[in-house]
């Protein structure tokens, strides 16, 4: 449990947003919903080390539509985020803000937007500091619905330098 509660300790912000809904209506709160969650679903465990499968992790738990065909790539301001649009999307989808996000597990800290490009922009970027230009991370998109809060289960982006 405590590798989760590290995992999840630079993320407090973004998953007590993701997470908030879901949990009200499991009457938990949105922190222990996430542990519990990826502590039952992304952890692998091969006693005596005990670590978390990136690819398993969910940010973000909700019933809106997830990113179709989304990617991320570098640039020069940091991390550019893309996913698919298009006429299927009705109006209240086309208004969803991508939640975006990077983790760096081998320094225990974060980068996240949660107020970004809109759905059917199609892309965003992260901005990130130099520091972490170049550092490895684990990325992360959601969307979340203005007004209700919903959201869409996180989608799982890979990790960057690419291996």
């Amino acid at each position: 449990m405590g590798v989760v509660i590290s995992f999840l300790k630079p993320i407090v912000g973004f998953i007590n947003v993701g997470f908030k809904v879901e949990a009200a209506r499991a009457s938990m709160y949105a922190h222990n919903m996430a542990v519990s969650y990826n502590k039952k679903f992304a952890l692998q465990e091969m006693y005596p080390d005990v670590s978390i499968d990136f690819s398993k992790v969910l940010v973000v738990q909700g019933g809106l539509p997830v990113a179709v065909n989304a990617a991320v790539s570098m640039v020069a301001e940091g991390l550019r985020y893309n996913w698919a649009t298009g006429s299927w999307m009705d109006f209240p989808e086309r208004r969803h803000i991508a939640m975006i996000m990077a983790y760096f597990p081998e320094l225990g800290r974060a980068a996240y937007c949660m107020n970004g490009a809109t759905r059917y922009e199609g892309t965003d970027v992260l901005y990130l500091p130099d520091d972490l230009k170049n550092a490895y991370m684990e990325t992360y998109l959601s969307f979340m619905e203005v007004g209700s809060n919903e959201v869409a289960d996180s989608v799982y982006l890979g990790r960057w330098p690419m291996l």
